[in-house]
């Protein structure tokens, strides 16, 4: 979280207790079709532009 805020870059904070709009359905199903689903229809954002950290 840290390190996306001193590169300025866009960042899901895992920790929160919010989420961006309709991200609780990744939530209940983290799987690499639901995280496409949501980054498309929501955020307009490719799946190839995203980091995923375990």
């Amino acid at each position: 979280m840290l390190a996306t805020q001193e590169l300025n870059l866009k960042t899901i904070n895992g920790y929160s207790a919010r989420a961006p709009h309709l991200y609780y359905l990744y939530w209940e199903a983290p799987n690499e079709q639901n995280l496409e689903f949501w980054l498309k229809r929501f955020e307009n954002v490719s799946k190839d532009d995203i980091i995923v950290i375990n």
